[in-house]
């Protein structure tokens, strides 16, 4: 397992939750923090003049007891209440308002059609139900689901949100200064809130548990992407880093381990890559993408699998992915780039995938579970294989500055055997 140079300091506990400025704008959230020890006392939540009773706040669906005109008057801030099982870091469900502005293709239409057309994670006759209880609202007010949607309208949906686990293992900070923070984050947590992730990201995490409020990202990694995360704590700073990335002054050193024996000696890739499904974020070479560069070089061949170093020359989505992918050599548990001898069929597997996902979360499958709150289907844990891809961000160098992270996690240890 990856550590890094400096472990969290033990003045770093649990805190209560901070506006982070540079990314707090999403959305308005409402939540409560679960006492882990019984409590015969009702917990109280103060809103404006009144306090709402924890057992009110936590009503079912069609039974929701809550004043949005106080809650919108002073909302209530959120504190994330973290906690650990089975190797996993989880969040106690919570209450959440999504916020959105009417859409021009919305104008005009039902606000039951637009929920049951453009979101389809869940059913027809659950949106009804939302609108007919005022868990969806159009301007802080309860309407009917014939209403039709008018320019400027703004629309809020509560729910009862089960965030999925990240792994257990734990963000450590390799340097910090007044300037730039530098932490190694683990395989299968993603860095900002989004779809179902928010408090379990890298964002909160570093909010909650280290104090770290500015957060300007000078790199990105994918969620199942392991290693160096630089983060800003300026603006000017973020704009140093940027013109530094663009002007290829930042080199970049990543590990990975793909199925086969690797070619020996080092191997150039400077084929053009273009997104061609935006639904399901897939990318491929394409003569009309945008240029990209990658050099490869094998660093040791087990008999199975071969541990690969590799330095992206340009910064491009999914770019490392894409190019061991053309070179025939994808990593060798990537969940998403994968040989095949028809992308198109492989595209369709993907789709009926996801289609089944949502089926599975509107009427529950195999292992899944039910919340008595929301009645909401949950799914079973996230198996290892499923929070962990063979890429590491095991170095990043600037013009008189380098980080790398202490050790590579085990797959990328030339003795591993897998």
């Amino acid at each position: 397992m990856a550590n890094c140079d400096l472990k969290r300091s033990k003045d770093s506990p649990i805190l209560p939750e901070k506006r982070l400025k540079a990314t707090e704008t999403e959305a308005i959230l409402v939540s409560h923090e679960v006492s882990e020890e019984p409590s015969e006392k009702k917990k109280q939540i103060k809103v404006k003049d009144s306090t709402i009773d924890e057992e009110t706040l936590l009503n079912k669906p069609g039974e929701l007891d809550f004043d949005f005109e106080k809650w919108f008057l002073n909302p209530v801030q959120p504190k994330p209440c973290y906690y650990f099982e089975k190797g996993l870091r989880k969040v106690k469900p919570y209450y959440y308002i999504y916020e959105a502005n009417a859409k021009g293709r919305w104008l005009k239409k039902s606000i039951l059609d637009i929920f049951v057309k453009e979101f389809q994670d869940q059913s027809p006759e659950y949106y009804k139900l939302a609108i007919e209880t005022g868990k969806i609202r159009v301007n802080k007010k309860v309407v009917t689901t014939g209403y039709l949607i008018q320019n400027g309208d703004k629309i809020y949906h509560l729910i009862h949100r089960h965030e999925p686990p990240v792994s257990a293992e734990p963000i450590t900070i390799i340097s910090k200064s007044d300037d730039v923070i530098v932490v190694y984050k683990p395989s299968g947590m993603p860095v900002h809130p989004s779809g179902r992730y928010r408090y379990n990201t890298l964002l909160h995490i570093l909010a909650n548990e280290f104090e770290i409020t500015k957060f300007y990202p000078a790199n990105r990694l994918d969620r199942l992407t392991s290693g160096i995360i630089l983060i800003a704590q300026n603006p000017q700073v973020a704009c140093e880093f940027e013109r530094l990335m663009k002007g290829g002054s930042i080199s970049k050193s990543y590990y990975c381990r793909v199925n086969g024996e690797f070619p020996e000696g080092k191997i150039k890739c400077d084929e053009p890559i273009k997104t061609f499904s935006f639904k399901l974020g897939l990318n491929h070479v394409h003569p009309d993408g945008k240029l990209c560069s990658t050099d490869f070089e094998r660093v040791s061949f087990n008999g199975t699998s071969s541990l690969v170093k590799c330095q992206p020359l340009t910064g491009r989505t999914h770019q490392i992915r894409v190019h061991l992918l053309h070179l025939g050599y994808p990593i060798a548990n990537d969940p998403l780039y994968k040989l095949t001898d028809d992308k198109d069929s492989f595209i369709c597997e993907l789709a009926k995938e996801k289609s089944q996902r949502s089926i599975e979360e509107s009427c529950g499958g195999e292992g899944w579970t039910r919340c008595d709150k929301c009645q909401s289907y949950l799914p079973p844990d996230p198996s290892p294989k499923e929070r962990l891809m063979w890429l590491h961000a095991f170095c990043y160098s600037g013009p008189d500055w380098s980080y790398t992270t202490k050790d590579l996690p085990d797959w990328a240890q030339e003795s591993y055997k897998g």
